[in-house]
């Protein structure tokens, strides 16, 4: 029997998921489906009672509500409180989080750096904290945010991770001179921000790594004008190991070579819309 899984999140319409899986699934040979459901906030329950669901992508704005509603986790979901991908497991839930993963191959684009700046406050931050920690312990953290309340939480979870972190206004100077940025904040965000960065003639020897990919070139690695790294990689590297665990709770287990499934599922979003 085709096992079914499917990305829940809102806006839904444009995600790309379905066409990562799909690949995932012809070039493995799983006998599987995958299709998108829009679900707004507070909404995820009434998806989970769906007994035809084997598993669940999970995107923005239900990250923290799948947290709450699993009934176990992973430690990369436990340690954040992030769940992106749920399994289910005879009548429970088990909540993982794959951004981790994914974080931490793209990650592996960029040679030691010494100082990290974050964007962002939220879900996704976490993520990119935790593979920071694994991945560059040594670095420098600094966070830019706007929310308040946001950058308080956020701090004390990098602070639990051993990492050493200050808050940074939203400015260019804040951003000038890191060896690697990230912004984990959606397309649109702190337009004004990059707008001023865009505008200046610093040369930015570092890394720029945005999770926005929709529209790419983002208005962020247009004004960074210096390396960069597509949320694109993330959204694949990412469902690489939620494919890994879909095929594992099914029964479908098969060998996989991440290169392969890699380039299988990056050729299939080019040649559905042209980002690469």
């Amino acid at each position: 029997m085709t096992s079914k899984f499917c990305v829940v999140g809102s806006p839904i319409k444009h995600s790309l998921s379905p066409v990562i899986h799909k690949a995932a699934y012809a070039h493995l040979g799983l006998d599987s489906s995958y299709e998108r459901m829009e679900v707004p906030l507070g909404g995820l329950g009434a998806v989970m009672e769906d007994l035809a669901f084997s598993g669940l992508s999970v995107t923005m704005p239900l990250k923290y509500e799948a947290f709450e509603l699993s009934d176990s986790y992973s430690p990369e979901a436990e340690k954040t409180g992030v769940v992106n991908t749920m399994i289910r497991s005879l009548n429970d839930w088990v909540g993982h989080n794959t951004d981790v993963f994914g974080f931490e191959k793209c990650f592996n684009q960029v040679s030691d750096p010494q100082r990290i700046v974050i964007v962002g406050s939220g879900a996704t931050a976490r993520s990119a904290a935790l593979a920071i920690s694994r991945v560059f312990p040594a670095a420098k953290l600094s966070v830019v945010g706007r929310t308040a309340s946001s950058l308080v939480d956020f701090t004390g979870f990098v602070n639990g991770l051993g990492i050493s972190s200050e808050v940074l206004e939203p400015e260019v100077s804040s951003l000038v001179g890191a060896d690697l940025v990230v912004s984990t904040v959606p397309a649109g965000a702190f337009t004004e921000l990059w707008e001023q960065l865009g505008a200046t003639t610093s040369a930015n020897g570092g890394f720029l790594f945005d999770v926005a990919y929709d529209p790419w070139p983002s208005m962020a690695s247009q004004a960074w004008a210096g390396k960069t790294i597509s949320g694109l990689e993330l959204l694949v590297w990412q469902a690489i190991e939620q494919v890994k665990l879909f095929a594992d709770s099914t029964g479908q287990s098969v060998p996989i070579v991440d290169q392969e499934l890699y380039e299988s599922m990056i050729g299939a979003v080019a040649d559905q819309s042209g980002l690469k």
